[in-house]
């Protein structure tokens, strides 16, 4: 159990650590060397925690955003009245936190890409949530009237699909008025073809 314990805490400071660098440097410019000293630990002990390295240790840190971030959406949701305004709010605030956190790390497109795939395996049960989570907001929304009777499984998957493909769009615009008025444009567009 202390060993355990241990681990844990060993583990935690280096994610502490590593997020801290990716924030300040960016992913690729932030070296395991670097994390090892903020971490005030050798580069082995990364590799003992962490045995695929920098990407492993990226990869924690994105699931750990995304529990961090689940849990703010869902109390954002939960503060709106109807199914259709919980899931405009769901999906605002979704791709806002992803592309906060994409801006803050300064992912370059390339590197984003290769390393979404990875995150998103560690990401599997967010993943499985989140398509819960809309699937419910259709029903609900179908029960109550604001949306048209639709499948909701299938709905939901498109509505991920979209949700991932808006996140995947060019880094340039993560930021700026471009990017504003295509997130308004997507929101308008799934909410529309919702309503009855």
């Amino acid at each position: 159990m202390a060993t355990h314990q241990r681990t844990l805490r060993k583990k935690k400071l280096i994610v502490k650590a590593a997020s801290a660098l990716f924030s300040r440097y960016g992913f690729k410019d932030t070296t395991l060397d670097a994390i090892a000293t903020k971490a005030q630990m050798g580069k082995a002990s990364l590799y003992y925690y962490f045995p695929d390295g920098k990407e492993s240790i990226f990869s924690t840190v994105v699931q750990g955003e995304a529990e961090k971030a689940f849990a703010e959406i869902r109390e954002v949701i939960s503060e709106q009245p109807t199914p259709a305004l919980q899931l405009e709010a769901y999906l605002k605030h979704r791709i806002r936190i992803f592309h906060e956190n994409m801006g803050k790390h300064r992912v370059s497109e390339q590197t984003r890409d290769e390393l979404l795939s990875e995150a998103e395996l560690e990401m599997g049960t967010y993943l499985l949530a989140e398509r819960a989570l809309i699937e419910n907001f259709l029903r609900e929304g179908v029960r109550s009237g604001d949306f048209r009777p639709v499948d909701d499984v299938i709905v939901a998957r498109l509505i991920q699909a979209s949700i991932r493909a808006v996140t995947r769009d060019s880094q340039s615009r993560l930021l700026n008025e471009g990017f504003e008025s295509e997130q308004e444009a997507f929101l308008q567009f799934v909410m529309g073809a919702l309503r009855p």
